[in-house]
């Protein structure tokens, strides 16, 4: 390999990837003759000459360069070229569109495109619902910590705007020429990439280091770095790409467990390197290199160390079988034997082609048999729906490892103000009475790897006060028992009991419980890590809530590599969400006496046994006396086998959850059907629908309206046909309507046994003509729906009803979706756009939500009007919706907040389903009187609710309050 090889392989990976890309697309469309190709936006590098050495190349840009070279350079606009059609062979443009003004692309594309005769070769980054320009401006953040100002070719990017693959495409029909488009870089590889870029800016002594990372990149993942969820999109436009076929694997687990270690060591180097600029290190020490700074950082070191180690290993191994195969080779025997090892590989062959040709059909065959058992039991509209949902699951883990990445970054971005509060809270509790914590740990056959970083994690927490009480379940792995024994011979906090058989894991904890001596315990599992100052921070809850009862923390997953993930950043108190999911899992802190006093751990929960001592303990407890610690204090170990992996990977637990429920309600003396929630690991519990007087309650449904006949009909009549709790009344309320054909269709409606027409004579006041309506209403009750919704499931009211009724509840809301089957509205998360907004807004309909969200009964602070039920009593209780300062907007937010000040959980269920036609009647907020007021319903609720409003109690601090998808701050 020459050296202008090796040089390429060096350059930058961006580069390496765009260029190497245009090199592969050239070489499927053309053969060897000898090619004319532009380059558009060239940016006076010319590097396109060195990936086709043998074509003529014209480099064209809008401004001149510098050095021109001995290339062929033309100054010129790209939306206005200064050639012939069908001038160049070959037409390139990489990574410019997002230079340009939005209303010049098209332009650009077309021209580009004009000069083109074979093909038209295009790149650029496109925007992924947002999380491109959120990638970019992490970058260009750390960018300005070094430099003091934003990337400038990034500034441009946040400027014109990133474009969309929609958009593209858009122009690209409009002329009518046949493309392809692939994706590359996926988005999480990209950051961390330009990040080593970003420190190769900082010092040019990096220059070196960062060069060896890009010839690993452009050597090994280039090719295998294409896919959905991806930072820069690809076209090829033109007659001849029918010919092109371009394939790229896939990614290996060892490619992706490189990158993101290469992440983790990435932002170390970075702060480290802020740090070294802090103190004047880089610029006042000569003798400063990569390598000291690299052997400052242990995790880099641990890690290196070992790869070194296994290298040195297998070259060794390498050699002796090099040395054994030349002996075989040089051997009589072997050459004896050719003839038959010839016919033996002749035949292995035939039989593997006749096997890869069996599997492939019978893989076939199987899908056939499983498309037409759908198509079977659910008809084409299941069998479609499946495949949607086959599609959609992709798309969700596709999205999962853009937020691998972002939660890397997330980490390091928190790190300053996370130290500040770490220091806060050790001060806080420092010098106060210091309660003990029993924290519980059952072992059996761990890993002693991850075992001694588990205890580990114990010895090293800032707070002193805790005994560390292990319970060994019988281990047939003699070197478990060692483990625990020299701990405990170095720390006399560690107590431990070597159980003499196997119990399992209840019996194992408690055992622990019985070592336990301190007024609290905490659940550890044996793989599992505590934050350094997971226990500062409880004991700082402990000491300013004397009331307090329970406490549980937020959590996170981490990997063999130790590299931290997924964090679950947790609703506080919600016990509905319980009933639906064991959301709060890890860490969780109890009071021992009531831990003693429940049993402890029960035999036969296995599995769920955490859960079910939970279920237990939520019966002798206040729920005002329960805490939740927002903060990742808890890092449970991702392993193969683990349910911190996959719910799937223990499908046991799902049955035992569903068992603690049942008791648990059984001992509340509560008649309920539990049964399996949507997912694994996931439960619904079904009340019963009779109320106290042992009837079913009449349900008066108010459907205020203007005009508006077709979507009015519309809801009335789905409410209708498809509604199987048959005991309620629609209230129709007649808001002014003018329109002829919907004054005759509302007189028509009065002629029906269910349905009463009401007459409201008055200036449009949404609160007012509700509170009208519920004087007239015989029903017990309420049920407030918009007159543009769309009734889906039968079972929607009664699941609605079901939790109304309950004692304990307030406002229930049920799963709204926009016409395309995209999610309108699955409940209220207070604080989002100053206010409130729409829980996971503009998701498929299907997906899962955080953590499960979108699948799960649970708690929320409010819901929409649109489709709200609650009782008349309650309703009533907080004086109904307020008609005089909420006339529009946010009566509903209001109302719910009232009902929960009033001591009532809100709810809301996905197994309540309708479509919302949002603000077809009434029209949106566009006039000058409309936004005058709206403000002013604004200034009232953050004048009335503002600190309410600031932290919304089941949603967590650490999630955005300016988008509602639940992504990081």
């Amino acid at each position: 390999m020459g050296s202008k090889v090796l040089n390429i392989y060096n350059q930058i990976f961006d580069q390496f990837q765009r260029y190497s890309t245009v090199k592969s697309v050239i070489d499927g469309l053309s053969g060897n003759e000898s090619l004319t190709v532009l380059e558009v936006g060239a940016n006076a590098h010319f590097n396109l000459a060195e990936y086709l050495p043998n074509a003529n190349i014209t480099f064209s840009d809008i401004n001149e360069p510098v050095e021109k070279g001995h290339y062929s350079f033309v100054q010129a606009d790209a939306s206005n070229l200064p050639f012939d059609d069908d001038e160049f062979d070959f037409v390139i443009c990489l990574d410019v569109l997002e230079h340009i003004p939005e209303h010049l692309r098209a332009e650009v594309i077309s021209e580009c495109t004009r000069v083109a005769q074979k093909a038209f070769i295009m790149c650029c980054p496109i925007d992924n619902d947002g999380f491109t320009n959120k990638a970019e401006r992490r970058v260009s953040q750390i960018f300005k910590k070094f430099h003091g100002v934003e990337h400038p070719w990034l500034r441009e990017h946040f400027e014109e705007g990133i474009p969309s693959v929609e958009s593209i495409n858009d122009t690209l029909r409009s002329l009518s020429k046949p493309y392809q488009h692939f994706k590359a870089g996926q988005l999480d590889w990209w950051e961390c990439m330009m990040n080593i870029h970003m420190l190769e800016t900082a010092d040019e002594r990096f220059r070196s280091v960062c060069e060896s990372v890009y010839n690993h990149y452009n050597r090994y993942l280039n090719n295998v770095d294409f896919s959905e969820a991806c930072y820069r999109g690809f076209w090829v436009v033109g007659e001849s790409i029918k010919n092109l076929k371009l394939e790229h694997p896939k990614p290996s687990q060892n490619d992706k467990s490189c990158m993101l270690l290469l992440n983790e060591l990435t932002h170390q180097l970075i702060s480290l390197t802020e740090e070294n600029r802090h103190l004047g290190a880089v610029s006042n020490e000569k003798d400063f290199n990569m390598k000291e700074l690299v052997e400052s950082n242990q995790f880099f070191r641990r890690h290196n160390d070992a790869l070194l180690e296994k290298i040195n290993s297998l070259e060794a191994q390498l050699e002796e079988t090099k040395r054994k195969y030349d002996d075989i080779l040089n051997s009589n025997s072997w050459l004896v034997m050719a003839p038959i090892r010839l016919f033996n590989s002749f035949l292995k062959c035939s039989l593997r082609r006749l096997k890869n040709a069996f599997n492939k059909k019978a893989r076939i065959l199987d899908l056939c048999c499983k498309s037409y058992g759908v198509y079977k039991d659910r008809g084409v509209k299941g069998l479609i729906k499946k495949i949607y949902h086959f599609i959609l699951n992709k798309n969700e883990r596709q999205e999962q490892n853009i937020e691998a990445g972002c939660y890397q970054n997330w980490l390091i971005s928190r790190n300053e103000v996370e130290l500040k509060d770490e220091e806060m809270v050790v001060s806080s509790i420092s010098g106060r009475p210091a309660p003990l914590i029993s924290i519980l740990l059952p072992t059996y056959n761990s890993d002693i790897k991850f075992l001694r970083q588990c205890i580990d994690s114990v010895i090293n927490q800032s707070y002193e006060n805790w005994e560390l009480c292990i319970a060994d379940d019988a281990s047939t792995n003699a070197g478990v028992r060692d483990v625990i024994s020299s701990y405990a011979e170095k720390d006399n906090r560690i107590k431990y009991v070597f159980r003499e058989e196997n119990g399992h894991i209840s019996n194992s904890s408690n055992s622990a419980i019985k070592l336990a001596s301190g007024e609290w315990v905490a659940l550890l599992d044996h793989d599992d890590l505590l934050h350094p100052h997971a226990l500062s921070y409880v004991v700082k809850e402990i000491i300013h809530n004397p009331s307090v009862q329970f406490i549980y923390t937020d959590e996170d997953k981490i990997d063999v590599n130790g590299l931290r993930l997924d964090p679950h950043f947790k609703s506080d108190w919600n016990l509905d969400l319980l009933y639906s999911q064991n959301y709060v899992s890890h860490l969780g802190v109890y009071k021992t006496d009531l831990v003693k006093k429940i049993g402890g751990f029960r035999e036969g929960y296995e599995g769920s046994q955490d859960y079910d001592l939970l279920l237990r303990y939520s019966r002798e407890i206040d729920d005002k006396n329960v805490v939740h610690i927002p903060k990742v204090l808890y890092h449970w170990r991702a392993i193969d086998g683990s349910t911190a992996l996959s719910s799937g990977e223990k499908s046991y637990t799902t049955q035992s959850g569903i068992k603690s429920l049942k008791d648990h309600f059984d001992n509340l003396d509560m008649d309920v059907v539990v049964e399996k929630g949507k997912l694994d690991n996931t439960y619904r519990v079904i009340y019963p629908l009779i109320d106290e007087t042992g009837k079913k309650p009449l349900v008066s449904l108010i459907i205020p309206t203007y005009n508006g006949k077709d979507i009015t009909k519309q809801a009335i009549e789905s409410i209708l046909e498809l509604t199987d709790y048959e005991n309620y009344e629609i209230i129709l309320v007649d808001n002014n309507s003018d329109d002829p054909q919907s004054l005759e269709y509302f007189s028509s409606l009065e002629k029906h046994e269910k349905i009463t027409v009401l007459r409201y004579p008055h200036p449009f006041n949404y609160s007012a003509i509700n509170n009208f309506a519920v004087k007239y209403a015989k029903g017990e009750i309420i049920g407030l729906i918009n007159n543009d919704i769309e009734v889906i499931n039968s079972g929607w009211l009664g699941e609605m009803v079901s939790h109304a009724i309950r004692k304990e509840i307030g406002c229930v809301g049920a799963m709204l979706y926009y016409a395309n089957d995209t999610i309108q509205h699955a409940g209220v998360i207070l604080g989002i756009g100053g206010v409130a907004g729409h829980s996971h807004k503009y998701f498929p309909k299907g997906s899962n939500g955080y953590f499960s969200r979108l699948k799960l009964v649970q708690n929320l602070s409010a819901v929409t009007a649109a489709c709200l039920v609650v009782r008349k009593e309650i309703y009533s209780e907080v004086a109904g919706l307020n008609e005089k300062d909420l006339t529009v907007a946010f009566n509903d937010v209001d109302f719910c907040l009232k009902v929960g000040e009033a001591g009532y959980r809100n709810l809301w269920t996905p197994y309540a389903e309708l479509y919302h036609h949002e603000s077809i009647s009434r029209g949106t907020e566009d006039n000058p009187e409309k936004v005058k007021r709206f403000n002013k319903e604004v200034k009232y609720m953050k004048d009335t609710w503002g600190e309410v409003l600031k932290k919304d109690k089941f949603y967590n601090e650490n999630l955005s309050k300016v988008h509602e998808n639940f992504s990081l701050i």
